[in-house]
């Protein structure tokens, strides 16, 4: 069975969320036969390609998820994804040659398994056919022979090297010879190691940018969630919410993205908010093994006119929904006051939420639909393009009314 890496590696991101869109890891972390077979493949038209030091794990705009292998200073590009969709990539001029998994994967087994035969016949018949020539090398009469002699084994050992896999190749593809890839190849082994290098990579930038947005925004809000709030943590996957409402599969929208486009719209105040429930006390500022991502929200406060606000309450997780709040209130949005509205909107389950007259949600589809819908959502501009249902949506919000002495 082949390694299902990158289902492992879009399983993590949606558990664990992805802070930027590109994560570059070292190409030392690949397995060997990986970067032959990818090399021959760019390399059918005799020209001579080597592979760059890091490889990119990304996702495209409409939340595939590639690994892009690069030769000769990003110049030629291989793209390893399942899907079988058109790619949209925020640089137009990105050129690369698309490979399925089981086909690349599939070549370099069989690259692997043959580099073993090579290697265990070549050793096997050294004394038998090259052992000569390298004893020859002590009986030469003078150094100029010696050193030709020397120059003479290369050769020879080049030459049965490649001998040898004619034959074991030419015997492979007459079918005189199986190959059990599970038994006799570490593939797959040598896979799930770069998969664990690739979640440490994804993970520490993420933690890096994390601490990043704490220092920034000074302090973190804790919010208290609704009890009975439907089981959706990390998965992705569609799950009941009440009767008659289905939670939708989201695609994965990096982080750095969309608090760019919150930052567009030039918030007054920004915090970050995580929930108290899974820290166990309002007091502990740090994250309990990144468990509490799922939980963990930038929340920005925009103005739209004299006394009406929005706030986006954007999850650092990338498949799970944005929350935009709509209400009035006359006078100053205190930092104290701020607090209890992060409180107050964070809190709402699902159920509540989706009843709401004066927040909306905003699923992650692909990059330019998640822009165009936060855009609209904050400035209701009919120049930008969205799904009609959701303009709708937008335009039928009411504005909550937050009185000075409404308690929270």
């Amino acid at each position: 069975m082949l390694y299902p890496l990158l289902e492992n590696l879009d399983k993590f991101v949606r558990e664990k969320g992805i802070a930027t869109k590109e994560v570059y890891i070292s190409t030392k972390r690949l397995p060997v036969s990986l970067i032959e077979a990818a090399t021959k493949e760019v390399s059918k038209n005799n020209a001579s390609y080597f592979i760059d030091k890091t490889c990119v794990l990304t996702y495209d705009d409409y939340g595939h998820i590639c690994l892009v292998l690069t030769f000769n200073n990003m110049k030629t590009n291989i793209l390893i994804t399942e899907t079988t969709d058109n790619l949209s990539f925020p640089n137009p001029n990105f050129k690369f040659t698309r490979l399925r998994p089981s086909n690349i994967f599939r070549k370099a087994q069989r690259i692997e398994w043959i580099n073993k035969k090579v290697y265990e016949s070549y050793h096997q018949l050294y004394d038998k056919y090259i052992k000569k020539y390298e004893d020859s090398i002590n009986e030469a009469p003078t150094e100029k022979e010696k050193n030709k002699r020397e120059v003479r084994l290369l050769k020879k050992k080049k030459e049965f090297r490649d001998l040898l896999r004619d034959q074991i190749e030419f015997l492979f593809e007459n079918n005189s010879i199986t190959a059990d890839y599970e038994k006799e190849t570490v593939f797959n082994s040598e896979l799930h190691r770069f998969e664990n290098a690739a979640k440490q990579y994804i993970e520490y930038i993420n933690n890096e940018y994390i601490e990043s947005k704490k220092k920034k925004t000074n302090n973190v809000v804790y919010f208290t969630p609704e009890e009975n709030e439907p089981v959706h943590r990390r998965s992705g996957e569609p799950q009941s919410i009440y009767v008659g409402e289905v939670e939708r599969k989201n695609a994965v929208i990096a982080t750095e993205f969309r608090d760019e486009i919150v930052d567009e719209l030039r918030p007054i105040y920004s915090k970050v908010a995580i929930s108290s429930f899974k820290t166990g006390t309002v007091a502990d500022s740090k994250l309990s093994n990144g468990d509490d991502i799922d939980d963990m929200y930038t929340c920005s406060l925009i103005q739209v006119a004299e006394d009406d606000y929005k706030i986006v309450m954007e999850p650092f997780n990338g498949v799970r929904y944005t929350k935009v709040a709509y209400f009035t209130y006359e006078g100053e949005i205190t930092d104290e006051l701020f607090d209890d509205l992060i409180k107050k909107y964070l809190s709402l389950n699902t159920k509540h939420v989706l009843e709401s007259q004066s927040i909306v949600r905003i699923g992650h589809t692909t990059d330019e639909a998640y822009r165009n819908s936060l855009l609209y959502a904050i400035t209701k501009d009919k120049e930008i393009n969205c799904r009609k249902y959701f303009k709708d949506k937008v335009d039928s919000l009411v504005p909550e009314e937050i009185e000075k002495t409404k308690t929270l």
